[in-house]
């Protein structure tokens, strides 16, 4: 089971995932793997979970966070960016936090404060997400 040596904290999911009894059981299976930080289980049941619920941004967001995680930048911005293709607009900072982490791990420090820039700014983002995005910002 992988583990994250130096990355920061994947995206809170409670920003990016409220529960919704629609979700498929692996995906909370996934979600309690990738708190544990054990990310190659978090894929593996995050996968099944995609599986069973197509384009769900929230399962995205969640499969976004075991590579982050892994330290796989590339997967992650692509999997952030398409979920922030599907996800309605209370969903959008949280989404834009975690693509600016997965930018910053690719060493993409321009881009990376562009989406956490968008993270902080934008009307739905909750205090912490606003909080996270200012203190990342911070250190590029």
């Amino acid at each position: 089971t992988a583990t994250a040596p130096a990355a920061a904290a994947p995206t809170p999911m409670a920003e990016v995932a409220p529960a919704r009894a629609a979700r498929p059981e692996a995906f909370t299976a996934g979600l309690n793997q990738l708190r544990a930080g054990s990310f190659d289980d978090a894929l593996v049941r995050l996968e099944v979970a995609r599986r069973e619920s197509g384009d769900d941004p929230f399962v995205l967001a969640a499969l976004a966070a075991a590579h982050l995680g892994r330290l796989e930048g590339e997967e992650a911005e692509r999997l952030y960016r398409q979920a922030l293709d599907v996800a309605e607009a209370p969903a959008q900072p949280g989404l834009y936090l975690g693509l600016g982490e997965a930018l910053r791990v690719q060493g993409r420090v321009p881009d990376a404060r562009d989406a956490l820039r968008k993270a902080a700014g934008h009307a739905n983002a909750s205090d912490q997400v606003v909080r996270i995005a200012q203190e990342r910002l911070a250190t590029l």
